[in-house]
């Protein structure tokens, strides 16, 4: 799991407190801290809300295996539980979902738009 000297540095907290502040997380526990922050650290570096995971779609969930994770908009993080051979590594599984919507218009109306306008 990644120290709590690197979080702290990261976010530029001088203690544990600070840290929960600048999370804005509402749990006590260091070891929900730290994962909190590193699922954190890993969204920003995947771009953040214009990356690939896109807005937050839920809050950080813990599971009984020491693992947390949170859902986004265009996937998962998951922290990597304590039976894992390499604790702290994150892991991204992405999923890809289209939405939106387009707009037709015709040839005319495009000529129309870009033609000048006389007098």
């Amino acid at each position: 799991m990644m120290g709590l000297k690197a979080q702290l540095a990261y976010h530029g907290a001088s203690s544990v407190r600070d840290l929960k502040a600048k999370l804005g997380t509402p749990h006590d526990s260091l070891r929900k801290l730290i994962q909190v922050s590193a699922l954190h650290k890993a969204f920003r570096s995947l771009g953040g809300a214009t990356g690939a995971l896109g807005l937050p779609a839920g809050s950080v969930a813990f599971a009984a295996d020491g693992t947390a994770s949170r859902d986004y908009r265009g996937g998962r993080l998951r922290t990597m539980g304590a039976s894992s051979p390499r604790p702290g590594t994150m892991r991204c599984a992405s999923r890809s979902a289209a939405s939106g919507f387009g707009a037709t218009t015709s040839p005319t109306s495009i000529r129309a738009a870009t033609s000048p306008i006389s007098s």
